[in-house]
């Protein structure tokens, strides 16, 4: 309906960047219903299987939001035409003005949900059910890695891990020609970039766990190589202010080459505020970010904590910011063996082995970065806030700190967007910046500009 089969659909090409739409066929919320636009979860009621609608989660770099209850339950068959109904609304009442809040979430805040829904019922040309008083999704997440029997009898589903998601096109053929001797021709992928072939025949079993493509997609990987996400990193993405993929996998690597694990912990690594990654659905998330360290700067991350999915969904907060990748292992461990369980590995050596419960490191790794004088100061003249700062905090990063927002799209990739007005003051920067030549003078670019001193800005 929405691509009219892949032709293309004027009724809807006015849609924002993203508009994401799943729906759970199971009691374990594999979709992670929670974080999209429109989410269909499997519900009964007076006996019939349908579906609770949730609306409005989205991640950006502006804002983060689990989706709300729409209040409404629909059976199976009337969910395209309860997706048409929606996306109308969105299109013709959605904000437009400003792209950072183009998605459906701000619809919501400003018309309020039962506004909203009656917009919808309006559209959809008759009322909506109310929800069902619960819904099925009662299940802990699972990954689907593993060999799972299917219900069909004699099938299985076959769940392959992929690391980090990374496929070559050798790859992909060979996946394919597994699939093909073995299942039925078909591969499924799931949001945590591993791929399941279904209905292979108990009889081709032995055979599929013998093809030399297992040995790295493993169907029984160790607990944090398991559950690790990663986006696509600044080798392939613009976005991307740090490398993922590739340092995430020899990060997991080293940890559990130190540490036993009793079960996976979902470690994701996005390369940006925008999100792909998810960090904050994550046990630990980790988003990119640019960092100072000895008067240089550094690819880091800030780290989220809390986040679940399945039953009782909900997201994660940021813990700790501005954590060199450098300086990261260290920091990894030691969350780990506080809130996960992890154990140091024994090596036979009495002394060896009380270092590690110690968890000592190198005088050249810090667990925290240590804090920097406060010698500066920057002047938010229309906020009337003054706010202390070392000469090595971004004004962007003081002002987010400070709790005032600046227009700024940076470090989603536009750079140039966080220009200023410098009132008053000097500000530094790292070597010559691009987009410094096309703002005016007396302006600033915040995202990259130190305060010397004192210096005050029009925001």
């Amino acid at each position: 309906m929405i691509t009219n089969k892949g032709e293309g659909n004027p009724q809807f090409s006015n849609l924002p960047r993203k508009f994401n739409i799943a729906i759970a066929g199971c009691r374990d919320n594999s979709v992670h219903a929670e974080i999209n636009d429109i989410a269909f979860v499997p519900a009964y009621k007076d006996g019939n299987i349908g579906f609770n609608v949730l609306v409005g989660g989205f991640f950006s770099a502006k804002r983060c939001a689990a989706a709300v209850p729409l209040n409404a339950w629909v059976d199976k068959s009337d969910v395209v035409d309860l997706c048409e109904a929606i996306l109308i609304v969105y299109r013709d009442r959605g904000p437009r003005a400003n792209r950072q809040k183009s998605r459906l979430m701000w619809l919501i805040d400003e018309l309020g949900i039962e506004l909203f829904r009656a917009c919808v019922e309006q559209q959809l040309g008759r009322t909506l059910l109310p929800a069902a008083p619960k819904d099925e999704i009662i299940w802990d997440k699972r990954d689907h890695i593993g060999i799972y029997a299917q219900k069909q009898s004699g099938l299985n589903y076959v769940g392959l891990h992929v690391p980090v998601g990374r496929l070559s096109a050798a790859d992909l053929f060979d996946l394919a020609r597994i699939a093909d001797v073995y299942g039925s021709g078909e591969l499924r992928l799931t949001v945590e970039e591993n791929v399941i072939i279904p209905n292979v025949p108990d009889s081709r079993l032995e055979s599929l766990i013998e093809e030399p493509l297992l040995e790295r997609f493993s169907i029984a990987p160790a607990p944090l190589m398991r559950a690790l996400v990663s986006c696509t990193g600044a080798k392939f993405c613009n976005f991307a202010l740090i490398e993922t993929k590739s340092r995430s996998v020899a990060m997991i690597k080293e940890l559990e080459a130190q540490l036993s694990i009793p079960k996976p912990v979902r470690i994701h690594w996005t390369g940006c505020p925008n999100s792909c990654a998810q960090p904050q659905v994550a046990d630990i998330g980790l988003m990119g970010t640019k960092v100072r360290k000895n008067g240089k700067t550094l690819e880091g991350v800030d780290i989220y904590m809390g986040g679940t999915v399945g039953k009782d969904a909900h997201l994660g907060t940021c813990v700790q910011k501005s954590i060199p990748c450098e300086d990261l292992k260290p920091v990894l461990r030691q969350l780990l063996v506080d809130n996960f369980g992890a154990v140091p590995k024994t090596s036979g050596d009495i002394g060896s082995l009380n270092r590690q419960l110690l968890l000592t490191v190198d005088d050249s790794e810090t667990i925290v970065p240590a804090a920097k004088p406060q010698t500066s100061t920057v002047i938010f003249a229309r906020s009337g806030k003054e706010v202390a700062c070392s000469e090595d905090e971004f004004i962007l990063d003081v002002a987010d700190r400070a709790g005032i927002e600046l227009d700024s799209n940076c470090r989603s990739g536009s750079c140039g967007t966080c220009k200023q007005k410098l009132v008053e003051g000097n500000v530094a920067y790292d070597g010559e910046l691009d987009a410094l030549s096309d703002i005016e003078p007396g302006f600033i670019l915040a995202c990259s500009a130190r305060a010397i001193g004192q210096v005050s800005i029009d925001a």
